[in-house]
């Protein structure tokens, strides 16, 4: 049963690495989006089964044959880890590129806040100087209170959208602390690769030495059911040799 789950688990971690690894690779290679996608997954059937018979014939296969399949085993591996790499690579650049363009944003609303508060300050100020009737600068300065209200208004979904980025990238602000002391730019960036790469090196090898555990349990299984069928077997020769004897003996002592 151990064998079977291992078996599960290999494919379902060789099934989400191949869907990471195929969609990492589209994205370095956007401009051929369906001839990656069978390729990569071409490529990753090929690792699996090329590691199952490379385990399976592993003192029968030729020598050349077999340091064949290692080598591209490996370097289909390394692929693998690249697409998953760029994957992962883009979801964070994709969030960066949304953070960025929403702080530009907010700030370009600031920036259009500050000149109507100095223009309202402004007819304000000439409101006060002037001698006559203050209707004129009422208009105005109506106008000009009006735009910042929709401003701010036009801000407050990007304040929220900016909470929400933040909240998000919260954790990997933790791992920058913990890795590197500070949370700048550039230590973020660092945090991301260095967990990216964490993943790569744990992700792709652990479903192939997962599926190498399975081979080698349904192996072990294989031989002791071997092993105990050529047990019983004996154990019926020897017994059917015991009733002859037995036979023999009687009809002996009959004569």
């Amino acid at each position: 049963m151990i064998n079977i789950a291992v078996l599960a688990v290999a494919l379902i971690i060789s099934s989400v690495a191949a869907y990471y690894s195929v969609m990492g690779l589209t994205t370095i290679f956007a401009a051929a989006f369906w001839p990656v996608v069978v390729m990569g997954s071409s490529i990753e059937a090929a690792k699996v089964v090329g590691t199952s018979w490379l385990y399976k014939h592993w003192n029968t296969s030729p020598k050349l044959i077999k340091y064949y399949l290692i080598s591209a085993i490996i370097v289909l591996s390394l692929i693998t880890s690249l697409g998953t790499f760029g994957f992962l690579s883009k979801a964070h650049t994709d969030l960066a590129t949304t953070a960025g363009t929403t702080t530009i944003q907010i700030q370009t609303i600031n920036q259009q806040i500050d000149i109507e508060k100095q223009r309202l300050q402004v007819l304000l100020d000439q409101a006060k100087k002037y001698e006559g009737p203050v209707r004129r600068f009422e208009r105005d300065i109506q106008l000009t209170q009006d735009k910042i209200v929709k401003l701010t208004n036009e801000k407050l979904p990007l304040l929220q959208e900016e909470n929400k980025i933040n909240a998000e990238i919260g954790p990997l602000k933790y791992v920058a602390e913990l890795v590197y002391g500070k949370t700048d730019e550039q230590t973020l960036g660092s945090a991301v690769r260095f967990v990216i790469i964490m993943i790569v090196l744990v992700f792709d090898p652990l479903a192939l030495a997962l599926l190498l555990a399975a081979n080698h349990g349904f192996g072990l299984r294989t031989t002791k059911e071997e092993h105990w069928t050529t047990k019983i077997e004996q154990l019926k020769d020897k017994r059917k040799r015991g009733i002859i004897e037995i036979s023999e003996n009687s009809v002996h002592k009959m004569k």
